[in-house]
């Protein structure tokens, strides 16, 4: 499987909802991994992960960032701490990858090298991209 597409909504409540479009015919576990990073300051103010089970046909994932969440982060790593009243409204770098989970068998029919290679995060089985997401933070409230 691979991303074919992410799409970010507009904020909803306090969610900042992206959807991120998978395809491919293996069915199967998979790890989707996700970093929200600051680009021009180079920090992340949201990681994660999550296992899925996919089937051979198109699927879609649905991601929410708390934008208090994202609000606190950004406080912390780039303001430092310091209670500056600031709105923040620019475009965010949100890198997300995507990798088979292998069983054994399939384990067994690679090559040991691309084994160590997909532990590392450097296999061809990885699929990697970024998206562009743009986010609007009012740290002016105490």
């Amino acid at each position: 499987h691979v991303i074919t597409k992410v799409r970010v909504g507009d904020i909803v409540g306090a969610e900042l909802p992206v959807a991120v479009e998978l395809a491919g015919t293996r069915p199967g576990a998979y790890r989707l991994t996700w970093r929200l990073e600051d680009p021009l300051y180079r920090v992340t103010l949201a990681s994660g992960e999550r296992r899925l089970d996919l089937g051979p046909a198109e699927a879609t994932v649905d991601l929410a960032f708390e934008t208090s969440n994202l609000a606190a982060r950004y406080r912390e790593t780039v303001l430092k701490g310091r209670d500056a009243k600031v709105l923040v409204d620019g475009t965010f770098s949100l890198r997300l990858s995507l990798e088979p989970v292998l069983d054994e068998d399939e384990r067994r029919a690679l090559p040991p090298r691309e084994i160590g290679n997909l532990e590392r995060g450097l296999s061809e089985l990885r699929f990697e991209t970024e998206a562009k997401v743009p986010v609007r933070l009012d740290l002016t409230a105490p």
